[in-house]
């Protein structure tokens, strides 16, 4: 038999307030809120990063699409991978020393995103 490995500390109470009531007035709060101290028009708010990923590997794919490689870092989860190749896109895996983009230099005219 296997067992759950994630405990959850929610009373009942808050479990079902959680799911009658509404999260629009504090999503509108906290876009307010970034929008005021960010400087910027529109916020979107995703509930994993993963989401927030593809929308910026989106965005930045449909302002440049002849850029069609990312570095990233090797460390890195391979579900981030995942998504970069399912955008079409060329992964390049960052050597880990301190001449870290001696081997991108001359190739930066079709690099179009770099994430750390």
């Amino acid at each position: 038999m296997k067992f759950f490995r994630i405990n959850i500390y929610l009373t009942i109470k808050y479990f079902f307030f959680s799911l009658f009531s509404s999260h629009k007035k504090i999503t509108n709060k906290i876009n307010k809120y970034l929008k005021f101290y960010s400087n910027k028009n529109e916020i979107i708010l995703t509930s994993q990063l993963r989401v927030g990923f593809k929308l910026v590997l989106n965005y930045l794919k449909e302002k440049n699409p002849k850029k069609n490689e990312i570095i990233v870092n090797s460390y890195n989860l391979a579900e981030m991978i995942n998504i970069c190749q399912n955008t079409n896109l060329k992964v390049k895996y960052a050597k880990l020393n301190n001449n870290l983009f001696c081997d991108f230099l001359n190739n930066l005219s079709n690099i179009c995103y770099l994430f750390f």
